[in-house]
């Protein structure tokens, strides 16, 4: 291999070690803003119920103001 050849592989080689380390940072911080999204998300979302998060203006009733369950209608065709 000439001297060309040499100087030539040491630049792609530089270049392959410096793409390896960017790709690597940016992983990185890739995955730390995953995790700080997770730790947020379930930081406004601690006390809330799974009713309330999809139904957020939802109010929870009392168990003594409950009414019982409306009869369900009744079909008005003959029985067959």
């Amino acid at each position: 291999m000439t001297l060309v050849d040499w100087l030539a592989l040491g630049i792609v080689l530089v270049a392959a070690l410096g793409g390896a380390a960017q790709g690597l940072v940016w992983s990185g911080l890739s995955l730390v803003g995953l995790a700080l999204g997770a730790v947020a998300s379930v930081t406004m979302a601690v006390g809330r119920t799974p009713t309330d998060l999809r139904f957020p203006r939802a109010r929870p009733v009392d168990a003594s103001s409950r009414r019982t369950a409306a009869p369900r209608c009744r079909s008005t065709s003959p029985p067959a």
